[in-house]
């Protein structure tokens, strides 16, 4: 099911070059938002498909759909955004590596697009080959707990090399 997020990652990575090419390096995070915007409209507006109820009416905060009253949406919701942060932290310690030896910011972009699509292809190639056998053997309990727990280990091995061992050139395999 999530390797269509994944092809379409790997899409959006490799159109990068294109876009900082046509609108520029400091639009994407315009284009970034607006993405964003649409990625909670569309969830909102499936939930109500789904689930159709009335509006609730709340005094604080005035009409609220039904849709954020639901906790696995507002959990669906947190965890996008915490994983959205952690992972533009682990990026911007990466950007500095990388604006030592490269000051040109739209050839950065560029290579960020080709980078993280190359990291996307490598995703939906073990998601295909490998997350199945895993799934079956280890069951969705422990499927659903690996990435956030090997995303933990990968930022705090980033975060003691990045302050012990200042080495550019291993941050960036990191």
């Amino acid at each position: 099911i999530g390797s269509g997020e994944v092809t379409a990652r790997m899409a959006g990575a490799f159109a990068i070059p294109l876009l900082v090419r046509a609108m520029g390096t400091n639009n994407l995070i315009v284009l970034s938002a607006i993405a964003l915007v649409a990625c909670l409209a569309l969830l909102i507006a499936v939930k109500r498909d789904a689930t159709p109820q009335p509006r609730v009416k709340t005094a604080a905060l005035g009409p609220q759909p039904e849709v954020w009253r639901d906790p696995s949406v507002r959990s669906i919701v947190a965890v996008a955004a915490l994983g959205i942060l952690g992972k533009h932290f682990v990026y911007f310690s990466f950007l500095q590596q990388i604006q030592i030896h490269n000051h040109d910011a739209n050839q950065l972009a560029a290579f960020f697009g080709i980078f993280s699509g190359v990291t996307q292809a490598l995703n939906l190639a073990i998601r295909v080959t490998v997350s199945g056998r895993y799934l079956q053997r280890f069951g969705i309990g422990i499927g659903l707990q690996t990435l956030p727990a090997v995303h933990l280990l990968c930022t705090a091995v980033l975060i003691v090399v990045a302050f012990v061992y200042p080495a550019p050139a291993l941050v960036f395999w990191l």
